[in-house]
C-alpha cells in the first residue's frame, strides 16, 4: 500500500492506494479523464449530502484513471462545484478534509465537513426569514420598497460582534450579533425569501476582509452593505444609508472585490429614483420617502 499527502492549491489531501500506483502516469494509454456523466452523478450525490449538512460523507467513484492525484483533484473540483451551487451553504462551511483510497477503477472518496450552522439552526433561519418577510413586506410593495424594509430590519435588529466569533445568520437572529458575514448571510436570506435576486460579495472594506451584498432591483445591480450602515457603537433604532444601493464606482472608494465574479453595478440609485419620480410613477411618493431617507 502506498500512502501520502498531496498538496495542491493550498489544500492538503491524504491518499491510499492498494494497487499499483504511478503518479507520473500521464499518457493516453493508462490515464483517462473521468466520464462526464459519472461526474455529474457524483456531484449531484454530493449536493444531496451537503444540503442535508452531513458531516461525514463516504462515496465510491469508478474511473479508468490510474493516477490517484488526478482523480482526487477532479473529485475535489466536483465537490467545490456542488458547494458553490448553494450560496448560503458555501459560507456556512468552516472546514473540509478530503481523503481518497482505492485501486484504478474503484475509488473511495471521503469528506469530513465542519459547518458553522447545524441543520437545525439553518432551518431556524429559513423559518424566521419567512416570518420576518411576512411581517415587514406588505402587499403591493415593489422591489425598491422591499429592499429598504429588509435593509432597515437587519440594521435595527443586529449589532456588530466585536469579539469576532459570530459568523452566521443564525447568530445574527438568535443573538442579534454577528460580524459582516452574518449580516450578509441574513440579508441574503431575507432578500431571497422576498423574491429579490442577490449575492454575497467578499473582498475588503477599509482594507480589512469584508462581506456585503449585491442586489438586483428592476434589472439593475447595486451594492448593499448592511454592516457598514450599522457602525460601532450600535445605537438602538439608528439606520444609516451611506452604503445603500451603491454603484461600483461609489462603493469602490473603500471596498475592493473581484469584479470579474459579479455583475457590473453602473446605475446611480438616487438618479434612478429621481427619474422615476419625474416620470410620474404611481409610486412617486414612496420613492420620495426613500430619497429623503438616504439623503444623497
Amino acid at each position: 500500500m502506498q500512502t501520502g499527502w498531496i498538496q495542491d492549491n493550498g489544500k492538503k489531501y491524504y491518499f491510499e492506494s492498494n494497487g499499483v500506483w504511478n503518479p507520473n502516469a500521464a499518457n493516453a494509454n493508462n490515464v483517462s479523464r473521468p466520464d462526464g456523466q459519472l461526474l455529474d452523478a457524483f456531484q449531484n450525490e454530493i449536493k444531496k449530502h451537503i444540503n442535508n449538512q452531513e458531516e461525514n460523507i463516504t462515496m465510491t467513484y469508478t474511473s479508468k484513471n490510474s493516477n490517484i492525484n488526478e482523480v482526487m483533484d477532479t473529485l475535489v473540483k466536483e465537490y467545490d462545484k456542488a458547494v458553490g451551487s448553494n450560496e448560503y451553504l458555501s459560507y456556512n462551511i468552516a472546514n473540509t478534509q478530503y481523503s481518497i483510497r482505492g485501486i484504478p477503477g474503484n475509488y473511495t472518496f471521503t469528506l469530513k465537513i465542519t459547518y458553522r450552522e447545524s441543520k437545525e439552526q439553518t432551518n431556524y433561519v429559513k423559518t424566521q426569514a419567512k416570518s420576518i418577510i411576512n411581517s415587514i413586506v406588505q402587499a403591493g410593495m415593489d422591489e425598491h420598497e422591499k429592499v429598504k424594509a429588509i435593509h432597515d430590519y437587519v440594521v435595527k435588529h443586529v449589532s456588530y460582534d466585536t469579539s469576532f466569533q459570530a459568523y452566521t445568520a443564525y447568530e445574527a437572529l438568535a443573538n442579534r450579533s454577528a460580524v459582516c458575514q452574518g449580516y450578509a448571510l441574513l440579508t441574503y436570506q431575507l432578500l431571497k425569501e422576498a423574491g429579490i435576486e442577490n449575492h454575497i460579495v467578499t473582498g475588503t472594506g477599509n482594507g480589512q476582509p469584508h462581506a456585503w451584498n449585491q442586489v438586483k432591483i428592476e434589472g439593475k445591480w447595486y451594492h448593499l452593505d448592511t454592516t457598514f450602515d450599522d457602525p460601532i457603537p450600535d445605537v438602538q433604532g439608528r439606520v444609516m444609508y451611506s452604503y445603500y444601493n451603491l454603484s461600483d464606482e461609489q462603493i469602490a472608494r473603500d471596498h475592493q472585490w473581484d469584479r470579474n465574479k459579479f455583475a457590473a453595478a453602473t446605475t446611480n440609485y438616487t438618479n434612478e429614483l429621481a427619474n422615476k419620480i419625474q416620470s410620474g410613477s404611481s409610486k412617486s411618493w414612496k420613492y420620495q420617502d426613500i430619497l429623503k431617507a438616504i439623503k444623497r
